[in-house]
């Protein structure tokens, strides 16, 4: 077995401009065959490319200016091995990520890191043989992360209560002109992943960032130049959404068990002017495996006005696909066979209402095991107080079973007298019962924030803003996620 100490110098940072670029890292290329015992040996490209400090014969790291929060390790082994990097931060826990295919080349990219921030890590390969070459004490330096990544303000983190884990969510900001940006933030509002899906500017801010059935980052397409994207942790591109003209797909995009992708996308009937909502179906090719269009299963106004629908979301069972429609103020019930609309929730709809009043320009709503619905209530574009609610819808009866803030006094009185989203949000149910509400907005004189509420006494116990960032800081949409990363033992 070949155990060496060598210690790499932080490598040079790149600047937060070059962040947005969509260069490629450049790889680093070894000095020899294996691992060297030797000082090490250092070299770094030119200003603006990948930096790269080599050690030893073989053993380097490099940082792509798009993605500076991640380390990629890369080196040669003189016959076949696994590929192995445990890597820890200042006072933080250790974390390894392993690769068992064999191999002579290895790369390991480490993720989940701090800007600026050095990180040690060790390297391991186990040989075909029976060997191993492990090299330990290496540090690198993260880069810093351009403005449209910006550490969020910590209002409240009750960590006995809080549902571990990352909040993956997009960023827009209205008077800064943000490309199209997902980040994941830690508890503390410290971001330890990003992602520029595109180089043009985000001007909608709708963009769906989620995650997929097998662990990748998937990201909605908006406007007509951004285009649907699935990346994995490390960066690297998995799938690419279908074009966004002629209509552009917007709002929602989400990657079923099958690896199927569902999408909304606008839809013009024939040479008409009215703009409404189809939902599409596709696989891995862009082929269509199921569509629905409203102009052939809605009995439609004459004449159609435009955005009618303005659909926002999609949820896929097996007797149902549900169709989130804000200015219906409506979910519809599609049978997916026929394409015939069955069943509708909301205001108008099959349900009587016990009490309280309807969601109105709702935004996401998700059924949840039981058969209810978890929604955020924006309550229209009337300037009225937004909400959270749960509510039930069977039979012909629908019950609001709990609803946030509720009447349920805050001692933040932002929650009774500011909160209001006329046009995006977001409530996700977590494993540990309580809800993470995306409280967006891109309005003058309004802030977005993220925060974690108990259900069971409406005490909010996790939250943040953005209230350092220049402009209005928007989020869309936000998820809780386990950190997708395996403790060193």
């Amino acid at each position: 077995m070949s155990v060496l100490l060598l210690v790499l110098t932080a490598c040079t940072t790149p600047s937060a401009e070059s962040s947005r670029s969509a260069a490629s890292a450049i790889p680093c290329e070894p000095l020899g065959d294996g691992l060297d015992t030797g000082a090490p040996a250092a070299s770094s490209t030119a200003a603006g490319d990948t930096a790269t400090r080599a050690v030893g014969l073989g053993l380097c790291v490099e940082q792509d200016p798009a993605a500076p929060l991640v380390i990629r390790v890369k080196w040669s082994t003189d016959e076949p091995g696994t590929s192995e990097v445990t890597f820890s931060e200042p006072g933080g826990p250790s974390w390894r990520i392993a690769n068992p295919g064999l191999t002579r080349e290895h790369a390991v990219a480490l993720y989940g890191l701090h800007p600026e921030t050095e990180v040690s890590f060790d390297v391991l390969s186990v040989l075909e043989g029976g060997g191993e070459v492990r090299v330990e004490g290496l540090t690198a330096r993260t880069g810093s992360v351009p403005e449209w990544v910006p550490e969020a303000e910590v209002l409240v983190h009750d960590p006995e209560r809080v549902q571990p884990g990352w909040t993956l969510l997009n960023l827009s900001n209205r008077d800064a002109d943000w490309p199209p940006t997902s980040v994941a933030y830690d508890a503390d509002g410290l971001p330890v992943w990003f992602r520029v899906t595109d180089t043009n500017e985000d001007h909608r801010g709708d963009l769906d960032v989620s995650l997929t059935p097998d662990g990748h980052v998937l990201v909605g397409g908006s406007g007509a130049d951004i285009r649907a994207l699935e990346v994995a942790w490390d960066g690297s591109v998995v799938w690419v959404g279908p074009e966004q003209e002629p209509l552009v797909h917007h709002h929602h995009v989400e990657k079923l068990a099958d690896g199927t992708y569902v999408m909304l996308r606008h839809v013009r009937d024939g040479g008409g002017d009215a703009l409404l909502d189809r939902i599409v179906r596709y696989d891995l090719e862009h082929r269509v495996v199921w569509d629905w269009d409203p102009f052939d299963h809605l009995a439609l106004p004459d004449p159609v006005p435009n955005d009618w629908l303005h659909a926002n979301a999609v949820t896929v069972t097996e007797e149902r696909v549900w169709l989130s429609c804000r200015n219906l103020d409506q979910i519809l019930g599609i049978e997916p066979e026929s394409g015939d609309v069955v069943e509708v929730i909301g205001r108008g709809g099959d349900h009587t209402l016990a009490g309280g009043r309807w969601f109105a320009g709702q935004h996401d709503p998700e059924l949840q095991p039981d058969g209810s619905w978890l929604l955020y209530d924006n309550q229209g574009l009337s300037g009225r107080h937004s909400r959270v609610m749960r509510l039930t819808a069977a039979e012909g009866a629908a019950e609001v079973v709990w609803e946030f803030p509720g009447g349920v006094a805050q001692p933040d009185p932002w929650y009774a007298e500011a909160w209001y989203s006329s046009i995006w949000g977001d409530a996700d149910a977590l494993p540990n019962g309580n809800v993470l509400v995306a409280a967006g907005t891109r309005e003058e004189g309004r802030e977005s924030r993220v925060f974690e509420v108990d259900p069971l006494t409406n005490d909010v116990v996790w939250s943040i803003r953005w209230s350092e960032s220049p402009g209005i800081v928007g989020v869309y949409r936000a998820e809780r996620i386990a950190v997708p990363l395996e403790r060193a033992r």
